[in-house]
C-alpha cells in the first residue's frame, strides 16, 4: 500500500499511525496490520511489537524465479478489520506494507457532484505525465457488485419463483373460497333472512381461510428462521404473516362477498 490509503478508503485506525513521509524507515522497517492478525498472534499491546516478515518476491532479471526473503518490522498501527474479499470469505489476518514502487495505477477518491469533469480532469494529468500508458479507470463499487454477480441472478430467479408461488397459492385460495361459498349458499341465504349484515357473513366465510393462515404461520416460521440462520428478527416473520394475510384475504374476500350481496331470494327458490 502507499502513503493516505486508509484515508482514501476510510479505513479507521484503532491504535498507533499510520504511514508518514516524516518517518523514512517505515518503508523498510515498520507495519501496519489488522485486528485479525493481532488476535491470531494475541498481542495485547502491539504497537511497538515486531514481527518476522518472509515472502517471495521475484528476481529482476528472471521474473519466474522467486527468492525468499526476511525481514523483520516494527507494528506501527493496527486498523479496523475490513473485507479485502468477498463476503463468502472471512476477515482473515493481514499485514500492509508500505511500498511505494509504482504501479501504474492510482486509488482517488472523487466527490460525487461532478463525476465527469473530475474523470476527464484526472485523465488530462494523467496523459501530461504517463502518455505511453492508456488511461483506463474503474470505480470500487462496480467491483465490488460484480463479486456477487451470481448471487444477483439468484436473487433475481428467486424473486419470480416466489411471484409465480404467490399466484399459485392465490388462484388456490381463490377456487377453495369459490368451492366453500357454493356449499354454504343456502346457508348464507337463511342468514341473510335472518338479519345478518354483509360483514357477519364475510366474517364467517374468511374465518376457517384466517385459521388456516395462522397454523401455517406457527408451523413454517420457526422452521425457516432455523433453517435460514441468518438472525432474522422477528419482525420479519410477523411482516411476512401481514402481507400472506393481505394476499389470502383480498383473494378470499373478491368471492365471499360476491356470496354475501347475492339476493336470498335466489339461494332459497329451489327450498
Amino acid at each position: 500500500i502507499n502513503y493516505d490509503v486508509f484515508k482514501t478508503l476510510d479505513i479507521k485506525l484503532v491504535a498507533g499511525r499510520e504511514y508518514s513521509e516524516d518517518f523514512p524507515t517505515d518503508q523498510r522497517r515498520s507495519i501496519i496490520v489488522n485486528e485479525a492478525l493481532v488476535e491470531k498472534l494475541g498481542i495485547e499491546d502491539p504497537i511497538g511489537k515486531t514481527i518476522k516478515e518472509i515472502r517471495k518476491v521475484s528476481q529482476r532479471n528472471n521474473p519466474r524465479e522467486k527468492r525468499i526473503i526476511s525481514r523483520t518490522r516494527t507494528i506501527i498501527g493496527v486498523v479496523r478489520d475490513f473485507h479485502f474479499h468477498s463476503l463468502h470469505h472471512e476477515i482473515g489476518p493481514v499485514i500492509m506494507p508500505l511500498s511505494t514502487i509504482s504501479q501504474h495505477s492510482l486509488l482517488v477518491r472523487i466527490h460525487p457532484e461532478n463525476v465527469p469533469g473530475t474523470i476527464a480532469f484526472i485523465k488530462e494529468k494523467w496523459e501530461e505525465i504517463a502518455p505511453a500508458l492508456e488511461f483506463r479507470f474503474s470505480f470500487v463499487d462496480e467491483y465490488i457488485d460484480r463479486q456477487y454477480h451470481k448471487e444477483e441472478q439468484w436473487n433475481l430467479m428467486i424473486q419470480y419463483a416466489t411471484g409465480f408461488a404467490i399466484f399459485i397459492a392465490a388462484l388456490g385460495a381463490f377456487g377453495l373460497a369459490a368451492l366453500a361459498t357454493a356449499r354454504r349458499t343456502k346457508e348464507i341465504g337463511i342468514r341473510k333472512v335472518l338479519g345478518a349484515s354483509q360483514a357477519q357473513i364475510l366474517s364467517l366465510l374468511s374465518r376457517e381461510f384466517v385459521l388456516y393462515i395462522a397454523l401455517s404461520s406457527l408451523i413454517a416460521f420457526p422452521i425457516a428462521y432455523y433453517a435460514t440462520n441468518t438472525g432474522l428478527g422477528i419482525g420479519t416473520f410477523l411482516l411476512g404473516s401481514l402481507v400472506l394475510f393481505f394476499i389470502v384475504l383480498t383473494t378470499v374476500t373478491t368471492q365471499t362477498l360476491k356470496a354475501a350481496r347475492a339476493n336470498p331470494a335466489d339461494a332459497l327458490r329451489d327450498e
